[in-house]
């Protein structure tokens, strides 16, 4: 989705999100979940998308290997086996200490 939003009051600039003019949904998910996730790309350009904090197969995980085309559809399905994470910036691959996942 592209929209304009103001970081800075007054300076508003141009923005890409996913189901939002910035960033993305928060995804709920319990270890031992499979997940079909669905992104269907709307842009008129290919794009990426990541999943930030979960233990997911490479195939699934998203990124610079799975681009998304224009008007085209990526369905991965997750099995989170291992313990999921919030975060929008704590690599994929951080240990979680047994009980707080």
């Amino acid at each position: 989705m592209s929209r304009r939003h103001a970081f800075i009051v007054g300076k508003p600039a141009r923005t890409y999100g996913y189901s939002a003019p910035i960033l993305g949904p928060v995804v709920c998910v319990c270890r031992g979940d499979e997940v079909e996730m669905v992104v269907q790309n709307h842009l008129d350009a290919a794009t990426t998308v990541h999943w930030h904090g979960l233990l997911v197969a490479g195939y699934n995980d998203g990124g610079s290997q799975q681009l998304i085309q224009a008007g085209e559809r990526w369905r991965p399905v997750l099995n989170l086996i291992n313990s999921p994470q919030h975060s929008g910036s704590i690599p994929t691959r951080t240990a979680i200490p047994p009980g707080i996942g």
